[in-house]
């Protein structure tokens, strides 16, 4: 799908893209460009507001891990092997 950038530097995204994205008069978007020139367009995410209690209900659900932080790393990573010497 090819459109035109018109006199004004404004462009007209098409309806049934619209439409199946559920973009509406009035939504707000973040516009920018990425390093290789691409365009990037996205609706601007408004934070929603936080549940604090949604929080305190899990808070302390998970009992602590019995080892250290060094054991907890090696159950996560596997077995840590030292490296050989750099050579010089």
């Amino acid at each position: 799908m090819t459109i035109t950038l018109n006199e004004q530097g404004q462009i007209s995204i098409p309806e049934d893209i619209r439409t199946r994205l559920g973009w509406k008069p009035g939504t707000k978007f973040v516009f920018d460009a990425d390093e290789n020139g691409e365009l990037i367009l996205r609706p601007e995410r408004i934070p929603q507001s936080i549940d604090e209690e949604r929080f305190r209900q899990v808070i302390g659900s998970v009992p602590p891990w019995p080892g250290s932080t060094d054991a907890y790393m090696e159950f996560l990573r596997g077995p840590f092997e030292e490296l050989p010497p750099l050579p010089e």
